[in-house]
């Protein structure tokens, strides 16, 4: 492992949520204690947290280092785009902390926490940062920014996660998301098939590498699920959304047609993993349908259950009972701080045309 100059985060405020990993963080206060450049703040709540993403955003310090989850990276880049990143140019990076590390594996932080450390002392000193687009969510006046949306059976699966934490003392961690998922999957699998009128604007299907093709698509869809993403990764390491590239000005949107519980469980290993394509020569209909645009527009006359980036997102309905929910690209909305390996393979690939997906995220 290389070696750590204490110095080189004298320009970074770490902030720490301490909820999903509570010894985690524990670990990462002692070995920040010999960083003394470094400002640190542990958050005793989500309002202490956001208060904090504030204050730093108000500081002259330009890197936030977040431990946490995808929940409390959701929250710090909301915060940002919403109060700091007019203001300055700052840089995010994120620690793994917490029960789903969407965002840390989509782009390759390692597990250790001193393989962490190290990492980000490598980029802060040769400045690994890039811009990447964001997801832009609106539904009415409501609008919330992030890189991952889910429609449907996995944002019942968080419903049903947040209600039982809600009524019980639980612990936070991986097996509350389990036990929902399976409650979700045996019990209420048929009620989250849906209809859905979508459109897709500069868009096209899987095999148009670009955003060109039709400018404009129209169709009506009864799928349990539906992702679109600018990230690959979701909860622990699902990777959801494949094709999904940090900054491409495009999103991935994904349709899932599973009509049998059999089906799911026949080609779980093969939706764990992203290969979607080999579960599509299965079947006469494909099992999940991929398109790619700019912007889509998603309109049912049921309430939509939606989360982005893990967090539960509720749709305005109309008075007639309609809710619809729009998803944009934002370009180069924010920057983060990543490891080297994937900045260098980020920039071969720029200039070099396309890279095979696994060159991205090796450890898969």
């Amino acid at each position: 492992m290389k070696i750590i100059d204490p110095w080189i985060f004298q320009s970074c405020f770490f902030l720490i949520n301490p909820q999903k990993s509570p010894t985690g963080a524990q670990r990462l206060k002692r070995r920040l204690r010999k960083l003394p450049a470094a400002r640190v703040v542990e958050s005793r709540s989500r309002a202490h947290f956001i208060e904090s993403v504030r204050i730093f955003c108000s500081s002259d310090r330009e890197y936030l280092l977040v431990y946490g989850g995808d929940g409390s990276i959701h929250t710090a880049i909301n915060e940002i785009v919403r109060y700091g990143q007019c203001r300055r140019k700052i840089a995010v990076g994120f620690l793994r902390g917490g029960s789903g590390n969407g965002y840390q594996d989509s782009y390759s932080i390692p597990g250790p926490l001193g393989a962490q450390l190290s990492v980000f002392s490598e980029s802060l000193r040769e400045r690994f940062v890039m811009e990447v687009d964001l997801l832009k969510i609106a539904s009415g006046e409501k609008t919330v920014y992030g890189q991952l949306v889910g429609i449907g059976f996995d944002a019942r699966v968080l419903g049903r996660r947040d209600a039982r934490q809600d009524s019980e003392k639980v612990q936070s961690g991986l097996f509350n998301y389990l036990l929902p998922a399976l409650l979700q999957f045996f019990r209420d699998f048929h009620r989250v098939h849906r209809e859905y009128n979508f459109e897709l604007l500069y868009g096209g299907f899987e095999n148009v590498r670009e955003c060109s093709g039709s400018r404009r698509l129209n169709r009506t869809v009864r799928c349990r699920m539906i992702e679109i993403g600018k990230r690959a990764f979701y909860g622990n390491r699902f990777r959801i959304c494949p094709d999904a590239l940090c900054n491409s000005g495009c999103m991935e949107v994904y349709l899932f047609n599973f009509n049998r519980r059999v089906q799911v469980v026949r080609h779980m290993g093969s939706l764990w993993r992203g290969r979607y394509e080999k579960i599509n020569r299965k079947g006469r209909k494909p099992f999940v349908e991929h398109y790619r645009g700019k912007s889509i527009k998603l309109t049912t006359c049921s309430p939509i259950e939606v989360h982005v980036d893990g967090e539960l997102f509720y749709p305005v309905e109309t008075e007639d009972g309609i809710c619809s929910i729009t998803v944009s690209v934002v370009p180069h909305a924010i920057s983060f701080v990543v490891p080297g390996e994937f900045y260098r393979k980020y920039r071969f690939s720029r200039s070099g045309g396309s890279v095979p997906f696994r060159l991205f995220y090796p450890f898969i």
